[in-house]
C-alpha cells in the first residue's frame, strides 16, 4: 500500500490466502471509494511482501515473494493517480545491481 499525494493510496498485488495477486487499486480517501486500475504494458508478476515508493510521476515496485520465491526486479508505474490508469514499463537489470551493492560486492 502506497500514499500518491494527500487524498489517494495505491495497493498493488497481495496475497488473499490461496493465490498471489497482481491486481492495481487506487483508494480514494477523501470518499473512501475504490477504482481498479487497468495498467497498460506488462503487467509485474503476482506478488505479496514487495515495498514500493512513490516519486512526483511515478511508482516504483520492488521485489517481493510468488510462491514462495523471492523476486528480484523492479517496475515503474508512471502517473499512478492519473484517472485514465497507469502506464507501466519494467526496468532492466536494475535489482540484481542493487542488491549485489547491498551485499558490498
Amino acid at each position: 500500500l502506497l500514499s500518491i499525494g494527500p487524498s489517494h493510496l495505491l495497493l498493488f498485488g497481495g496475497y488473499d490466502g490461496q493465490d498471489f495477486l497482481n491486481d492495481c487499486f487506487l483508494l480514494d480517501t477523501n470518499t473512501l471509494v475504490w477504482v481498479q486500475l487497468h495498467p497498460d504494458g506488462l503487467l509485474p508478476r503476482e506478488r505479496s511482501l514487495h515495498s514500493m515508493s512513490s516519486f512526483p510521476h511515478a511508482a516504483v515496485l520492488f521485489g517481493g515473494v510468488h510462491k514462495g520465491k523471492a523476486l528480484n526486479d523492479v517496475h515503474i508505474l508512471e502517473n499512478p493517480a492519473l484517472q485514465e490508469g497507469l502506464r507501466l514499463r519494467r526496468a532492466h537489470g536494475v535489482a540484481r545491481r542493487r542488491l549485489r551493492d547491498c551485499r558490498g560486492e
